[in-house]
C-alpha cells in the first residue's frame, strides 16, 4: 500500500505540489530578491544572509516532507552576527538552522513568497525575539 501511495504522489511531480525535493531557479530567487531589496526594513541585502526552500510540511506522517513548489520560504539572518556569513543560499531541503530555536539578539525576517503571483509576505522583520 506505502509503494501504491509513493507511486501515485511520483507521477504528480509535473503538479505544483510533491514529495521531490528540489530547489527554486536562480531566475525565480532573482525575482524575489528584487523584491526583498525594496522592503524598509530590510534594506541592503549585503546585510543578509538569505535562505531560500520551496515551501514544505509533514506529509502523512512520514520522515517525507509535502513541497509546495508555488511558494518559497524565505529566512533572513542578519550577516556577521556569530556564525551568519552573508550571501544567498538556495536549498533543496529546509536546513537544520531552521528547526532549531534561537534567542538570540539579531535581526532576522521570515515569510514566504507566492512564485505566480510575485507576491512577498512578511510574517517578521525585525528583532529575534
Amino acid at each position: 500500500m506505502r509503494f501504491l501511495l509513493i507511486l501515485c504522489a511520483a507521477s504528480l511531480t509535473g503538479c505544483s505540489s510533491g514529495f521531490i525535493p528540489s530547489r527554486p531557479t536562480e531566475q525565480t530567487i532573482d525575482r524575489l530578491e528584487q523584491r526583498l531589496s525594496k522592503v524598509s526594513c530590510i534594506g541592503s541585502l549585503d546585510s543578509w544572509e538569505r535562505h531560500y526552500t520551496f515551501m514544505s510540511e509533514p506529509f502523512l506522517g512520514w520522515d517525507y516532507d509535502w513541497y509546495d513548489y508555488g511558494k518559497i520560504d524565505v529566512d533572513l539572518r542578519e550577516a556577521g552576527f556569530e556564525e551568519f556569513k552573508g550571501g544567498r543560499h538556495i536549498h533543496a531541503r529546509v536546513p537544520e538552522h531552521q528547526r532549531m530555536l534561537d534567542d538570540r539578539p539579531y535581526k532576522v525576517a521570515f515569510g514566504e513568497y507566492d512564485v505566480s503571483e510575485d507576491r512577498l509576505s512578511l510574517t517578521h522583520c525585525g528583532a529575534n525575539i
